[in-house]
C-alpha cells in the first residue's frame, strides 16, 4: 500500500464463551468482550472496517483484520 493510511483504534464487542458449569444468574451476568484494535485504517464499508497491522519492505501488508461494522462501537482517529 503505498498511500498513507490513518492509525486507528476501533472499540468493537465480540463474541464471548465459558467452558464449564453455570447456574442460571451466572448465565445471564455474563457479557460480550469489547476489544479495541490498534491499526491503519484500509476502509470503512455497511458490512465491515478493514485494518492492516504491518507494512513489508516490498510493498506488502501483513495481519489484516476484517471487523464486522454490526459490532463496531466506535472508531477513532490517532492520526492521520
Amino acid at each position: 500500500m503505498t498511500k498513507k493510511l490513518p492509525l486507528v483504534v476501533v472499540t468493537w464487542v465480540d463474541s464471548t464463551s465459558h467452558y464449564g458449569w453455570l447456574h442460571g444468574d451466572e448465565v445471564m451476568a455474563k457479557q460480550m468482550a469489547v476489544i479495541a484494535t490498534v491499526g491503519y485504517l484500509v476502509s470503512a464499508t455497511r458490512k465491515e472496517v478493514r485494518l492492516v497491522r504491518s507494512f513489508a519492505k516490498d510493498g506488502g501488508v501483513g495481519d489484516l483484520m476484517l471487523i464486522p461494522k454490526s459490532g463496531v462501537l466506535k472508531v477513532t482517529k490517532i492520526r492521520s
